[in-house]
């Protein structure tokens, strides 16, 4: 398992992460902040997200794995479930649980772990996502386009 980011804006936070980790072994893997061909490694050989805040604005790391088929568990919170898509639960590319709830989060968890029918379904519906979504052209696009539109 690899966990991506930094520590700076909760410096304890992330130490207590890391110390946490630290106790589990080799089974966790600390990588940092990752751009380039280096992220893009992870991302390719990822079978799962893992979003477990208790708060997002949007879920932009959601939109990338689904980008790239990777389904995802994470706290509905913000714009998560937006991001995850999928307007009925049986077709969301992922499960949604309580961004404060740990155990629901471990229910998921075991859940994808243990039901390959389950871990099927969701491969499928995070591809289909995937087609669904604007490239980075497109939404600058938009973004440009609203500005211009405010600017009048």
């Amino acid at each position: 398992m690899a966990g991506l980011g930094g520590r700076g804006a909760e410096p304890d936070f992330a130490d207590h992460v890391r110390d946490a980790a630290a106790a589990l072994g080799a089974r966790v893997c600390l990588r940092g902040i990752l751009t380039g061909d280096d992220l893009a490694g992870v991302y390719a050989a990822a079978d799962l997200l893992v979003l477990p805040s208790r708060a997002e604005t949007y879920g932009m790391v959601v939109v990338e794995a689904l980008a790239r088929g990777i389904p995802v568990v994470a706290g509905d919170v913000g714009g998560v479930s937006q991001a995850l898509g999928g307007d009925r639960p049986g077709d969301r590319p992922g499960l949604l649980v309580a961004g404060d709830d740990a155990a629901a989060l471990a229910g998921a968890l075991r859940a994808w772990l243990t039901d390959p029918c389950l871990r099927r379904r969701l491969r499928a519906a995070a591809m289909s996502r995937r087609g669904t979504l604007a490239g980075w052209s497109v939404t600058a696009g938009r973004v440009s386009r609203a500005l211009h539109e405010v600017a009048r």
